[in-house]
């Protein structure tokens, strides 16, 4: 295996276990902190798969971390006016 191989093999496997987190955390709102973790990952994610120099899969998994955890925030908000409404 060539350096350059090895480089890119090991950089997918972080991006994957970053993601895998991430898809985790999109689903586990947790009073928006799932959310936020999520929307951090995601972007973490998607800057290492842009900026690496060869092939590596995971942007669309990126993306929908972002944009989960994007609404899971948006949720927050939502409810708690909600809530102060009530009083």
């Amino acid at each position: 295996m060539r350096n350059d191989e090895s480089s890119d093999l090991r950089l997918q496997v972080q991006v994957s276990r970053i993601l895998s987190l991430g898809f985790v955390f999109s689903l586990i709102w947790v009073a928006g902190i799932g959310s936020l973790i999520a929307l951090v990952l995601g972007f973490k994610a998607l800057k290492l798969i842009n900026s690496s120099s060869g092939p590596v899969a995971g942007s669309k998994m990126a993306w929908w971390c972002i944009v989960v955890g994007a609404l899971g925030l948006l949720v927050l908000p939502l409810l708690a006016l909600k809530n102060f409404s009530q009083y």
